[in-house]
């Protein structure tokens, strides 16, 4: 989301936090929830930046870090995907 650099503020800082706010709504979500019961407020954007990966993964527009077939020791893919 960030043409491909890394967010060097930490997520838990206010500027982490406004910085990643900033980058999901350039992506088109956006949102004024900073407090969710149980939930940390970075974790929502969290859970966003997630949301928005499922879209493109679903759109056919995602990118994939890692072979398709890596696998865990459980069989279970073995992906970064963003």
């Amino acid at each position: 989301m960030n043409d491909g650099k890394p967010v060097l503020s930490k997520k838990r800082q206010p500027e982490g936090f406004a910085e990643r706010r900033r980058l999901l709504a350039r992506h088109g979500f956006t949102t004024k929830t900073d407090r969710l019961p149980g939930a940390a407020r970075d974790d929502i954007l969290d859970a966003i930046a997630c949301c928005r990966t499922a879209l493109l993964i679903g759109q056919g527009l995602a990118t994939r870090l890692g072979p398709a077939d890596a696998r865990d020791r459980y069989g279970l893919p073995m992906n970064i995907w963003f």
